[in-house]
């Protein structure tokens, strides 16, 4: 039985990974990064560990020896709230002051840092300068603040 998609046949791909066709930066749109989180305080008193490695030379991560990627970066536990803003978002507030549209979003499993990668730790500091955990939203809405008044616009 074929299937049909608004009365015309739909098609059927391979789409594995090694089936596509990579596509450089230069090309693309979109980047993927995948940052792991470190261990948090209830996990440290059960005595987890962490079984996902980051290996930054190939842009990939590994599970129980089970490589994926390569991504556009990888970031490991003891990677910062400021160098992730720095490597992946900072760049991107020029091109929304120029007008262009950027989208920075978080995806994954409950969780795994989400919430703290995008809001950070803390609500009651009123700089990212004075609390290091600070997330990519209040970060990037301080750099635009920032930009604009150092441009003098009004």
């Amino acid at each position: 039985m074929n299937e049909t998609v608004y009365g015309k046949p739909l098609k059927m791909f391979d789409v594995t990974m090694s089936a596509r066709k990579k596509v450089s930066e230069t090309t693309s749109n979109l980047r993927v990064a995948v940052r792991v989180r470190p261990i948090n305080a209830t996990e440290r008193g059960e005595k987890c560990t962490n079984i996902v490695k980051v290996e930054r030379e190939k842009m990939a991560i590994s599970l129980n020896k089970k490589s994926f990627g390569p991504f556009y970066r990888v970031y490991d536990s003891h990677t910062t709230q400021t160098e992730i803003y720095d490597d992946l978002v900072s760049s991107q507030i020029k091109k929304v002051i120029a007008g262009f549209n950027c989208t920075v979003f978080a995806y994954g499993q409950t969780g795994t840092g989400k919430t703290f990668t995008m809001e950070g730790g803390r609500n009651d500091v009123k700089s990212s300068h004075d609390d290091p955990t600070t997330g990519i939203i209040p970060r990037a809405v301080e750099d635009i603040f920032e930009q604009l008044e150092a441009s003098g616009c009004e």
